[in-house]
């Protein structure tokens, strides 16, 4: 990955997971983003990370994928 992007990186503590937080999370971190004129948000996730699905469901969007990681990107 290029080192000019702009990584999300969402981290939920386990016993809060499934509730939401993560979410809310990317909620806070594209409209703080946006206010700062970054358009494009990336995040790298591994396969077998239950999360992928998270950022997809937010509008991520998948554009690479190889046996380790899943890379989505969401345009602000």
């Amino acid at each position: 990955m290029s080192d000019d992007r702009y990584l999300v990186n969402v981290i939920v503590y386990s016993k809060y997971r499934g509730k939401g937080y993560g979410i809310e999370g990317l909620k806070l971190l594209c409209n703080k983003a946006k206010e700062n004129n970054i358009t494009e948000l990336y995040d790298e996730i591994a396969i077998d990370n239950s999360s992928a699905n998270m950022f997809l469901k937010y509008g991520f969007e998948e554009i690479t994928r190889n046996e380790k990681y899943l890379t989505v990107k969401k345009t602000l």
